[in-house]
């Protein structure tokens, strides 16, 4: 553990600011002592991956100076120990402020102002292309009255482990959205508008105190009502802020603070004072040594190389001036990283190797060797007892992606491009647990998996809690239970199989076909009950995210070349930590259902959002007059 006067790198730790699930926060002096004190952040989980922690870490350095944003300094690796390094700000957090003041503002007046502030600081990262993600009072620094945000860009990695969900955020502050891994400028509206809420009212919109009522609360019902003696105007701000449908939202920070400094010139006729409670041991920081404050609102001439971005070591004896070499991840992590790759090598080979059939070896086999009877062009597999039905697609050409007109479209949709499918075999639902856990209890190949993961329970819904190594488990335990090689759907196969034919954003009507935010109810449905689309499958919008083989890119086409045109995965570049997400989950919105939408999330991620639905080669099973 960390304790005073200990050398981390340049840094001498002076006191302990905070800590938290993620580590703690230091005062610390750098080594230059004529340089002021800064903020030191110890992340402390043993799975943190340094690498998209140092890329994450760079969207807070490209965000600049601001007088309304905290300044980055460094993101560094000092003998495996990442210190995130930002400027140090004195007074507190917003979450400290309010508990001094009895958990609100001590006036109408004061509360508009912190939010224009926070507006402030935000217009200026969202000009920088810079989502904060992750807005609340312990997230916002105070110098003075000045409130300054900090801890945006690595807040999702420090948030999104090996046991982590998709879903990263505070969900009290969260948009309905957001749990549907949806962020842009309006999601952080949304947090800027509770915390408005929360600074003139002293309580959260949405009381429940479990995960799941909180969740249901903000996706399917209105806030408590602010207090009436609140002006009409301001009410009615809030209220924008927080509309569940981004239409009737704010459209951007400017917008919402030009908003309330036109209307907070109208009069107030209550402000409300409330008086500075005696301050309490139980709420109060720990004591710190006091470096000298900056003047209100000035920046900082830089004393350290700003927006540094690298890993380091321990400076190694010998190396005159106890110089620092920079030498990469440290061993450990290399290792890791190449078995990681191996593994994946190793399974990719197997469960996409397609002109043998993977052998049953020791597992007991159904006796589906032979090419099985089929009806309109599926089949039925026999799990021991459970069937899963299979669609063949026949193969086709289509426009994938979104074009540029089309509403609610992501960045990361496009530019459209034609591809070629062959035909293929898809499955005609999603996974359910009754067919997870047959497959489950064979004898594990590459890594054991939970007989029962799921959160929402019931034989016939999607089974969700699970991982994309575990999705691959699952295929190759079921290839070799039924001797054909069973793999995750490509990204082109998945649209292809979607649109069913269609060009437009959806294929079909989203109240008949789909299970989401309009309809479920805040949980997943047995699959199988809505309106299948035209080529005969199920839920392929809504219920739950379904993994697809793909490494994540953030565009179709680019630094990392054109993806494949013949509806193969696209495993070369990209950003290998992470896999595509596609479908649509039973909590979103309309625009995260269009059938050109997609999500990445990391490897080793599980979520009660994401399921797995499977794939087959149709070069690997011939099925009479199954069609083209």
């Amino acid at each position: 553990m960390p304790k005073p006067n200990d050398i981390i790198g340049p840094y001498k730790l002076i006191n302990r600011l905070g800590k938290g699930s993620f580590g703690e926060v230091w005062l610390a002096q750098p080594e230059n002592e004529k340089a002021l004190p800064v903020a030191v952040k110890l992340p402390n989980d043993p799975d943190l991956d340094f690498d998209a922690l140092l890329q994450e870490t760079a969207v807070w350095a490209r965000a600049g100076q601001h007088p309304n944003v905290v300044e980055f300094i460094a993101a560094r690796v000092f003998d495996h120990q990442a210190v995130i390094v930002s400027e140090y700000v004195p007074d507190g957090s917003l979450e400290q402020w309010l508990k001094r003041n009895g958990g609100r503002a001590p006036s109408i007046e004061s509360a508009i102002e912190m939010a224009r502030g926070i507006l402030d600081g935000l217009e200026h990262l969202h000009s920088k292309n810079i989502i904060h993600r992750d807005i609340k009072p312990a997230n916002i620094l105070m110098h003075g009255t000045t409130p300054r945000l900090a801890d945006f860009g690595h807040s999702r990695v420090l948030a999104s482990t090996m046991h982590s969900s998709i879903v990263a955020g505070t969900p009290a502050y969260m948009a309905p959205e957001a749990f549907d891994a949806v962020r842009d400028k309006q999601t952080d509206l949304w947090s800027v508008g509770v915390l408005l809420y929360q600074l003139l009212s002293g309580r959260l919109p949405f009381p429940q105190r479990d995960a799941a009522s909180l969740m249901k609360a903000i996706l399917m019902t209105d806030p408590l009502p602010l207090p009436a003696e609140l002006p009409a105007w301001l009410r009615q701000a809030v209220e924008a802020a927080m509309a569940k449908e981004t239409a009737g939202r704010f459209q951007s920070a400017a917008q919402m603070r030009a908003a309330l400094v036109r209307l907070a010139a109208q009069p107030i006729r209550e402000t409300r004072k409330v008086e500075e409670p005696a301050k309490r041991s139980d709420v109060q920081p720990e004591p710190i040594v006091q470096p000298p404050k900056r003047p209100e609102l000035e920046v900082e001439p830089p004393t350290l190389e700003r927006g540094k971005v690298m890993i380091d070591v321990s400076p190694l004896i010998g190396m005159p001036g106890g110089r620092v070499k920079p030498v990469g991840l440290r061993p450990a992590v290399k290792w890791g990283v190449g078995l990681a790759a191996i593994v994946l090598a190793v399974v990719t080979y197997v469960a996409t190797k397609t002109d043998t059939p993977v052998s049953p070896n020791s597992f007991e086999s159904s006796g589906n060797t032979q090419p099985p009877a089929n009806s309109g062009g599926e089949f039925t597999e026999n799990l021991n007892g459970v069937n899963l039905v299979m669609k063949r697609l026949p193969g086709g050409e289509f426009l994938m992606g979104s074009p540029d007109g089309e509403s609610g479209r992501d960045g990361d949709e496009g530019p459209q491009h034609r591809v070629t499918v062959p035909s293929f075999y898809i499955g005609k639902t999603e996974v359910t647990q009754a067919q997870w856990r047959k497959v489950a209890e064979l004898p594990k190949v590459f890594m054991d998996l939970s007989h029962d993961p799921s959160h929402f329970k019931g034989d016939d819904l999607p089974v969700e809690l699970v991982s994309y190594w575990e999705a691959r488990e699952f295929c190759t335990r079921l290839s070799r239970l039924v001797g054909r090689t069973y793999r995750l759907p490509s990204e082109a196969e998945w649209e292809y199989a979607c649109r069913a034919g269609t060009t437009g954003a959806y294929a079909g009507n989203l109240d008949a076909m789909t299970w989401y935010f309009g309809t479920a109810g805040a949980k997943t449905h047995p699959v199988g009950q809505k309106q299948p689309n035209r080529f005969g499958l199920y839920d392929m919008y809504g219920n739950v995210w379904e993994w697809c083989e793909d490494v994540w890119h953030d565009s179709y086409g680019g630094q990392h070349g054109d993806p494949p045109a013949d509806g193969n995965a696209w495993l070369t570049g990209g950003e290998q930590q992470y896999r595509v997400l596609r479908g649509g989950t039973w909590g979103s919105i309309d625009r995260g259902l269009r059938s050109a939408a997609r999500l990445r999330n990391g490897l080793g991620s599980r979520s009660i959002f994401v399921g797995v639905r499977v794939a087959l080669s149709a070069s690997t099973l011939h099925v009479p007059n199954s069609g083209k």
